[in-house]
């Protein structure tokens, strides 16, 4: 069964802030344990587990069906009595919960088909579980020691152990992304989780918050259900993700990257500042910090249709040069702008993190976006050159007219220069509007075919060369000229351009 992943965002509140003081202590210890060897189909056990909003465990009756069921050897079991007419078996959600069987740990729940409805679960071995300890551990960054003290409390007001519900949280703040499951063991500071990996992060040695929980309900379906938390405090860091579960060490604050986002409504003078941390995964960064962009918006601007916004953003990194970068951006959609906002932000810090020569070391992200519901855009009308036989090295004026919404007509000169060695003859031209085409979302609609084109891959190349050319794309307000041959011209408007037109001068 897939851990009962909370997909997106939430606005959650998390309290506590992490001290340095007191080391953490944890009297729990790995229990004794059952092998697959000493298991074997009509033997009888429990999974416990959280079910609802008393945070009571529960112990639902299991009876083993098959062992070394499947390719992952797992153990096959169906949920009796009570368990299966009641509370109808498991939910997503349930991913962790510890399994015993002749009072031993025998494994975790960890999967189940729907056509089972819910009644049948393959349980991953403890001893598969275990293993995960073994694995080295690293993380993206360093993490901190927290205040034992401040994280025992926490731990003991939820009743924190085997059998709890547990977050996995990738961005905490006023906009948090997170997933939840259930734990199935404490050993001094190390926790095992989910029995199966957490399938929005990489495999291997992650960077994430471990959280506590606190379960509002579960829900079921005809063939499936959900179990639903409120994520609580920070108690620790998420520092494995295998295909056999999670784990993670309490007490250690993980690595992250503040990001602060200034959401302005232009039409309302109404402005919300976010701040939230985002764990140091160099594969999520990029991702989450996108989203936490569509998410503000969508949260400040109720209804989305024909919104415009304005986007600037810095990311402070030691492998930038300077130590910083900044872009601003102007877009708009009919159907509206939270995902398109936040694309050349992620597009940036993809960049930015996959540099092949040298640590990223991000440190900060700030981001501010000025939305408005009015239609800011203009079409290009028609195009006149101020003459229509030019040399090589020349320049000519494009008086360019252009067509706002609901507006009278505007015009802008654009002073072009044909290029050295252009042939004689007819040069046509081609004057593309920022958001025509998908270019504010980071696609030229035409890419020069005659200009030498760099194959080099992009993990290859600098991330200065990177960063370059994404200065380079066509902001959402600008028109581009572009020939064949040559190089784009581009000029600012005061409007979102939202279309193509050609236009030809004679070169003598």
């Amino acid at each position: 069964m897939k851990n009962g992943m909370v997909k997106g965002f939430t606005a959650v509140c998390l309290a506590g802030a992490f001290l340095f003081g007191s080391p953490l202590v944890v009297g729990a210890q790995i229990p004794a344990c059952i092998s697959l060897t000493e298991i074997h189909p009509g033997m009888q056990g429990k999974a416990v587990t959280v079910v609802d909003s008393s945070g009571r465990k529960r112990e639902l009756k299991v009876n083993v069906m098959d062992v070394g069921w499947g390719e992952r050897n797992d153990i096959y079991v169906e949920f009796s009595g009570q368990a299966a007419d009641v509370d109808r078996g498991s939910v997503h959600g349930f991913s962790g919960s510890p399994v015993y069987i002749d009072g031993k740990l025998a494994g975790a729940l960890a999967w189940h088909r729907k056509e089972t409805y819910n009644r049948y679960m393959k349980v991953t071995p403890i001893a598969d579980m275990l293993a995960i300890f073994d694995q080295p551990s690293s993380c993206d960054g360093s993490s901190v020691k927290m205040d034992g003290t401040a994280v025992a409390a926490n731990i003991a007001k939820v009743g924190f152990g085997a059998g709890s519900p547990v977050g996995v949280a990738y961005m905490i703040g006023d906009i948090s992304a997170a997933s939840s499951g259930t734990v199935t063991l404490v050993d001094g500071s190390r926790m095992l989780a989910f029995g199966h990996s957490d399938s929005s992060m990489k495999q291997g040695n992650v960077n994430a918050f471990m959280t506590t929980a606190t379960v509002i309900g579960s829900l079921y379906g005809p063939v499936d259900g959900n179990r639903f938390v409120n994520f609580g405090p920070v108690i620790g860091r998420i520092s494995q993700n295998t295909e056999k579960g999670i784990a993670g060490v309490i007490g250690e604050y993980p690595h992250y990257v503040p990001i602060r986002l200034t959401v302005k409504d232009k039409d309302t003078g109404k402005e919300v500042t976010y701040q939230s941390k985002i764990a140091y995964n160099e594969e999520m960064i990029g991702k989450l910090a996108g989203q936490m962009v569509s998410a503000g918006i969508r949260k400040e601007v109720l209804s989305e249709a024909g919104t415009a916004a304005q986007v600037h953003f810095t990311i402070k990194a030691a492998g930038v040069p300077n130590g910083s970068y900044s872009y601003e951006d102007v877009c708009y959609r009919q159907a509206g702008v939270n995902s398109i906002a936040g694309n050349r932000l992620a597009q940036a810090l993809g960049i930015i993190l996959s540099d092949a020569e040298k640590d990223p070391d991000v440190t900060d992200i700030d981001v501010k976006v000025v939305v408005s519901r009015e239609r800011n855009t203009a079409s290009i009308v028609k195009v006149v050159p101020d003459r229509s036989t030019v040399r090589p090295g020349e320049t000519v004026n494009l008086r360019v007219q252009l067509r706002p919404f609901r507006k009278p007509i505007e015009t802008v000169m654009i002073p072009y220069t044909v290029p050295q060695g252009q042939p004689a003859g007819v040069m046509k031209l081609h004057l593309q509007g920022g958001i025509a085409v998908g270019a504010a979302a980071g696609k030229d609609s035409k890419v020069n075919a005659a200009a030498p084109q760099d194959t080099t891959p992009a993990a290859v190349q600098s991330t200065t060369k990177r960063l370059k050319e994404l200065n380079e794309k066509l902001r959402g307000n600008e028109i581009a000229v572009t020939s064949h041959s040559a190089k784009k011209t581009r000029c600012s408007t005061n409007y979102a351009i939202d279309n193509t037109l050609d236009t030809e001068i004679y070169i003598q």
